[in-house]
């Protein structure tokens, strides 16, 4: 499953598979994709 894009008050965040909020980076007027790579 991958991070979904969403906006809270016009600001956007990414919304990751555990439901939590990121706040997205913004590249060009675009948003940058934000991996988490977990390790054990």
């Amino acid at each position: 499953m991958s991070n979904k894009l969403v906006y809270i008050s016009g600001m956007p965040y990414w919304m990751t598979p555990e439901g939590s909020f990121m706040a997205a980076e913004m590249k060009d007027g675009l948003p940058v994709e934000h991996y988490v790579v977990k390790s054990k």
